[in-house]
Parts: structure tokens; C-alpha cells; sequence
């Protein structure tokens, strides 16, 4: 994606996180216009553009299409006012302290982590402070978290080595955030049931406050329990088949409450723990690449299936290049076919046809059709064209080492999952587990290489650069050793076939 479309995605994504009340595309767009109207294209198109980027940051609204408007609410004005539940552990009770964890699901906006939230009880603000705990006494309070969340929130305050084998063992220390709930308890002496109810002030900004609950005030209250957890357990269910499997405890819980009737997330008459316990018909299920609520008495469907089932159909919205790429089977997309031709333009090359070489490399064919070869060459010339205009070397001093590391990863998986093409094991055939960790260091590289064809180097810190480099070290470790186990099951999945090649 060239510069000018990333200010652009970047100037919808500061509308919406700033946005305080519903808007169509067309405010969208006008917001845009008062501010940069340099960014749009000379095609026009605004509103479509707008309704592309949309679909990339819907973490920040819901869709309202009720009477044919198609209108978005900010979940920022949703969630204003929302209140929910929390129940103190045992744990915390003898430490008098508030462990955050995934508890603030799903009424904190992105990019604000569990620690950096502001709590305050009648008006004053509950201190944080450090603490260092072990492991085994955190997990349960980052359950409902991804593997990956969880390991990032355990490990983001501790130096730790993520690739060690022990970095988080049970009996491992690590250092977190907690509320100090010293002052809370000389005041109520919170017992075991009491609960606390926090009331969403800023989804965007993590500011909650906190009202104190005994349970001696709710021991009347099963009949408002009961029609709570009922109408929650409906809602999740409701949507299980559309979006479970790809989905997280975190979004399947924000759908449930915009599509519920509004005491869902005005009248909390149990903290999501025990509604969990309560149900007979909602589980978490988890891996070790995702968390998701499923039904207790039945698996969920398989990721490969599941991903065939709901997207048969491409996006209408994906550049005739993407769509292209895709029906040659490139495991290449748009932003990485740009990294290569930057990288041809870094290292001082001028040859369109060595950066093509390179994304079919380990291909037998690279063109089936003559047809495609030539839209392919055209599309292709017309992206490099573009960027070869807008190139500046010196700029790219920064960001163009770091994409070589990048790219160096990124084609050693790519080499690696042509081979399966040529000994004949499809994907379908891997052990979800191994392929979904190998996936995921593809979507690492993704994300980065987008970011370093922004020749902004000023944008990266010197601490940028070293995290950068020693991300690309330990994953290209990581890609070694994946490869290694996923060949390991494949013998053993083929053993006779394997033999063969």
C-alpha cells in the first residue's frame, strides 16, 4: 500500500477513534476533506475508499442498518455508561489488591492495555501499583484471552526472553500492574460474593468507576440474574455459527451486548466468571493460538472448513491485483509484492523482472494463462511504476535493512509452503495447531513490512529498530522450528508418500 493510501487509512482510523456519535460514510469522508483533502486519489470514489478502510477497523463501531441507513455507532458512545460486574478472588481478598486482566473485556478500546486503566470510587482514584506474582497465580484472571494476549500482558512488564522454555512456567516470576485496594477495604471489608460494579466513563481512554456491591443486596435478585444470564447465553449463541471459530471471547461479548436488549450492559446481575458457571450450554474453548465460546455439547467446526463455509466468496472491495495474486495461488499480497520492489529499489536494483522472480520462486509455472501473464506484467508495472516515483533512498535508510530481515523470514516460509505443493500435502493435511502458529508468524510479517514500506524513517525510534531486529532473530528461530515439528508430523501423517518424493 503506498504512503498517501496509509495517511489516508490512518486519517479515518483518528475520525473514528474521536468520533462521540453516529456517522455515515459521507461524515466520514467530509471529516477527511476539512483536514487533508490532498490524501484522496485523482479517481474519485471517496465514499467507496472510506467504505474499504471501514471494513479494516471495525473494532471501533458497530454497524446500524436498521430502516436501509447505513449509519455506524462508535463503540466509544455505546459502552458510555455501560456497567459490569467484578468479583473480588480469594487471592486478591488476602493481598487486597484488583488484578485487571481481561476483566475490562470488551469495554476498553484497542491499544489500551489492562494496566494503563483509571479506576475511581466516589471520585477518588484507586491507586496502581507494581507487584510481582507467579504465573500459575495469574492465568486465571487472563483466561478469557488469546494465548498470544495472554502471553503478551504477562510478559509486558517483565524482561523476559519469550523463547526461553520456562519464561512462562508455572513457578515463573513476573512483574504486573494491580490496583491497590487498601484504602477499599478499610472502608467496606469486602467479603467473599460481594462484587464491584464499574460503570464505563471512556471506552476509548479505560476510565471506569467503581461502586461498591455486598451480596447481601442481591440475595433477592435470582429472578433479574437468571432473565440476565439467559438473554446473554441467547445472544452468544445466536451468533456462534457466523462468527465463533474466528472470533474472540472479547468481540463475541461486544457483539452480544450491542445486538442484546440494553439492561444486558445497563442492569449487570452477575460478572461474566460466574455466568459461565452458570451455563449449561456456553464453554470456553481455546488452543494455543485463539479463545472462543462454543457450545458445550458439540466440537467446533474446523478452522480450515470453517474459513471454506463463510468466505467461498472473495471481497468485491480487494485491488484487481490482490484478486489476481490470489487466483495464482501467490502466497504473496499486495503490501508484500511492494516490500520486494522496495527492496529491489534498496539494494540498487532497477529490474521489475528480478522482483517478479523472486515472488514465484520454487514455482514450476509460473503463468498458467497468457491472459493472466499479461494483466499480471501490467497491473505489476503500474505498481512499480508508482513506487519507483515516490522512492527515495536516503529516506528508506532506516526501514530498508530491517525489511531485508523481514523478507528474508518471510521467504524461507514462503519457499517452504511451495515444497508442500511439490511432495503433495495440502494444507487441510497439517496439524491445525502447527499450521495456525506458522500462520501467525506470516501475519507478523504482514504487519510489519507494512509498516516498513513507509520510507518515514523518522516514524521509527532507535528502540523501534532494536525491538524490530530482535523480533526478526527469535522468529526466524521460531520459523526453523516449526518447519522442523510441522516435516516431523507430515512423516508421520505420510510415512509411505513421504518415501516417494
Amino acid at each position: 500500500m503506498p504512503r498517501k493510501q496509509r495517511r489516508l487509512a490512518q486519517a479515518v482510523e483518528t475520525f473514528l477513534v474521536e468520533a462521540e456519535s453516529e456517522f455515515t460514510i459521507d461524515d466520514v469522508v467530509a471529516a477527511v476533506d476539512a483536514v487533508s483533502p490532498d490524501l484522496w486519489p485523482d479517481s474519485g470514489q471517496h465514499a467507496d475508499i472510506v467504505d474499504d478502510i471501514l471494513d479494516d477497523r471495525d473494532e471501533y463501531f458497530f454497524p446500524n442498518f436498521d430502516d436501509h441507513s447505513e449509519t455506524y455507532i462508535p463503540r466509544n458512545a455505546f459502552f458510555h455508561g455501560a456497567r459490569f460486574r467484578v468479583v473480588l478472588t480469594r487471592y486478591e481478598r488476602e493481598n487486597r489488591i484488583f488484578i485487571p486482566g481481561h476483566r475490562f473485556i470488551p469495554f476498553c478500546g484497542p491499544g489500551i492495555s489492562a494496566a494503563q486503566a483509571v479506576l475511581t470510587i466516589d471520585g477518588e482514584i484507586v491507586p496502581p501499583k507494581k507487584l510481582t506474582c507467579r504465573v500459575e497465580d495469574l492465568i486465571i484472571y487472563h483466561s478469557l484471552l488469546n494465548p498470544g494476549g495472554t502471553a503478551e500482558a504477562l510478559m509486558a512488564e517483565t524482561e523476559l526472553d519469550g523463547l526461553a522454555e520456562d519464561a512462562l512456567a508455572p513457578d515463573a516470576n513476573v512483574d504486573i500492574t494491580v490496583f491497590d485496594l487498601a484504602g477499599v477495604f478499610e472502608q467496606f471489608s469486602p467479603a467473599e460474593g460481594d462484587t464491584f460494579v464499574l460503570t464505563v466513563e471512556s471506552w476509548r481512554d479505560g476510565k471506569f468507576a467503581v461502586e461498591y456491591s455486598a451480596v447481601a443486596d442481591r440475595a433477592n435478585d435470582f429472578n433479574a440474574a437468571r432473565r440476565w444470564c439467559e438473554t446473554l447465553e441467547q445472544k452468544l449463541i445466536d451468533d456462534f455459527d457466523e462468527i465463533g471459530p474466528l472470533s474472540t471471547v472479547a468481540e463475541q461479548l461486544a457483539v452480544a451486548l450491542y445486538e442484546g436488549p440494553e439492561f444486558l450492559r445497563r442492569e449487570p446481575a452477575m460478572h461474566f466468571g460466574g455466568f459461565l458457571s452458570w451455563s449449561k450450554k456456553v464453554r470456553i474453548i481455546g488452543d494455543s493460538m485463539r479463545t472462543f465460546l462454543w457450545h458445550v455439547d458439540g466440537d467446533p467446526p474446523k478452522l480450515f472448513d470453517f474459513i471454506d463455509e463463510n468466505f467461498e466468496k472473495r471481497g468485491e472491495d480487494e485491488g484487481e491485483l490482490e484478486h489476481l495474486m490470489q487466483d495464482l495461488g501467490l502466497t504473496v499480497n499486495e503490501a508484500e509484492y511492494e516490500a520486494f520492489m522496495r527492496d529491489e529499489l534498496f539494494s540498487r536494483g532497477d529490474s521489475l523482472e528480478d522482483v517478479i522472480d523472486r515472488i514465484f520462486v520454487g514455482r514450476a509455472t509460473r503463468f498458467p494463462d497468457p491472459e493472466q501473464e499479461a494483466t499480471f506484467n501490467e497491473l505489476s508495472a503500474t505498481l512499480w511504476d508508482e513506487i519507483k516515483r515516490g522512492y527515495d533512498r536516503e529516506q528508506d535508510a532506516v526501514s530498508g535493512p530491517l525489511r531485508q530481515q523481514v523478507l528474508e523470514v518471510f521467504e524461507e516460509q514462503m519457499k517452504w509452503i511451495r515444497r508442500l505443493d511439490r511432495i503433495h500435502v495440502s494444507l487441510d493435511e497439517l496439524p491445525q495447531e502447527s499450521f495456525l502458529a506458522f500462520s501467525q508468524i506470516t501475519s507478523i510479517t504482514n504487519a510489519l513490512l507494512t509498516l516498513l514500506n513507509d520510507p518515514d524513517d523518522e516514524e521509527l525510534t532507535s528502540d523501534q529498530v532494536d525491538e524490530i531486529t530482535e523480533a526478526m532473530s527469535m522468529t526466524r528461530e521460531l520459523v526453523r522450528e516449526m518447519q522442523e515439528r510441522m516435516d516431523q508430523e507430515i512423516r508421520e501423517m505420510r510415512q509411505d508418500k513421504w518415501k516417494k518424493v
